[in-house]
């Protein structure tokens, strides 16, 4: 087996029940005997499962449909990622900003951010709308629009292709755009198979550790690191732009100064 991330040789570690969810029982006791087959990179140490390889999609069990609920918290999550975005967005106001949730579900922050903020958040999941009505704001395919910023809270351990998805995601930003997004961090010699965290039920089968984090920064050509505190993976990173994309960005930037400063001239002066 090779790591999904970095192409290291990446061994067999450890088995888990396939029905086992994050925070649940090591062996629950609807068990029924499938097992989910860990590996670990010996470069990167990046630890996943290859068990939802035949799946699409984020999200499994629990995490479609009427039934579900928010976490406590979550829309304030939501909100410290972009708060960590737009600090690496060079003095472009948050409500200029188009955002897209990446792996939305049914999209509980769109229509919160939408509705009560009046902010331009979209999103995106396969699983989109499952048991709710239509919104024209979230899709299930990828849409063809460009973005200043893509948050995803708790999804990226669910990426069954995680090289692949932070590629989509680079793809749907604008130049010099902000991914950010939060997980938890593993760590290699303090985790192992008894890790709450992980849950092949429903999908935490992806888990990145610090190497697995520099390795897709590489690949992503980040130019810029936001953090909450030290946490690894509360983290924003502002992409590098093409060379000639951020020739254009920065003369536009200047141009937008260079109008607001002669606006403020004129009504100084009238």
């Amino acid at each position: 087996m090779n790591c999904k991330i970095c192409d290291g040789p990446a061994p067999h570690v450890f088995d888990l029940p396939a029905r086992k969810a994050t925070g649940g029982d090591l062996v629950p006791a609807d068990d029924d005997g499938r097992l989910a087959h860990f590996y670990e990179c010996e470069r990167c140490r990046f630890l996943f499962s290859d068990v939802k390889d035949v799946d699409d999609g984020f999200y499994e069990h629990g995490y479609t449909g009427t039934m579900y609920s928010p976490e406590p918290g979550s829309e304030i999550q939501y909100m410290r990622l972009i708060h960590m975005a737009t600090q690496l967005l060079d003095r472009k106001p948050l409500w200029s900003c188009r955002i897209l949730d990446y792996g939305c579900g049914v999209g509980h922050f769109v229509k919160t951010a939408r509705q009560y903020l009046g902010m331009s958040v979209y999103g995106y999941d396969l699983a989109q709308n499952g048991g709710n009505e239509a919104d024209d704001h979230i899709f299930s395919s990828l849409p063809d629009m460009r973005f200043d910023i893509i948050v995803a809270r708790e999804v990226v351990e669910h990426f069954v292709n995680p090289r692949d998805s932070f590629a989509t995601m680079k793809r749907l930003l604008n130049p010099g755009g902000v991914i950010a997004f939060q997980t938890n961090l593993y760590e290699p010699g303090v985790h192992d198979r008894t890790w709450g965290y992980i849950g092949p039920l429903n999908g935490h089968i992806s888990l990145y550790s610090k190497g697995a984090l520099r390795a897709l920064q590489d690949q992503l050509d980040v130019a810029r690191i936001q953090t909450w505190r030290d946490h690894a993976t509360v983290v924003a990173w502002k992409l590098r732009p093409g060379w000639l994309a951020g020739t254009a960005q920065a003369l536009e930037g200047w141009y937008s100064r260079l109008k607001e400063r002669r606006r403020m001239r004129r009504a100084r002066w009238g």
